[in-house]
């Protein structure tokens, strides 16, 4: 009994040890830059998510040509914008860090088309 004892625990302390030496390995500058670049992506993707949600409620459907998003400090802004050949600003939208996705929590800023658009 005292064998499988000491073998359970040298086994939990190889698995700690390793566990240890395999963060300190991860924990590179190259690493760190890979994550930041992750969490960058991830704010923009969640802007754009929530912003769809958003601009499917309240704006211009029918007119909508895309959407692009873009961090702004620590908020991220999702811009929707027209078809046609000279596309226009149709909706922008702000998000903090929760993306709440109704127009209550985002800053929702929709802009009138110009009615040369639609030409």
């Amino acid at each position: 009994m005292k064998q499988k004892s000491r073998t359970c625990i040298i086994l939990i302390l190889l698995i700690a040890f390793s566990a240890i030496k395999a963060d300190a390995q991860t924990n590179t500058p190259e690493v760190q830059q890979i994550v930041a670049e992750g969490k960058k992506l991830y704010k923009l993707e969640m802007s754009a998510w929530a912003g769809t949600d958003v601009f499917l409620q309240l704006g211009d459907k029918e007119n909508a040509g895309g959407y692009f998003s873009y961090g702004e400090g620590e908020k991220t802004k999702c811009i929707f914008y027209s078809k046609g050949d000279m596309p226009k600003v149709i909706g922008s939208i702000l998000f903090d860090s929760t993306y709440k996705s109704s127009s209550e929590d985002a800053r929702v800023k929709l802009l009138k088309l110009y009615p040369s658009i639609h030409a």
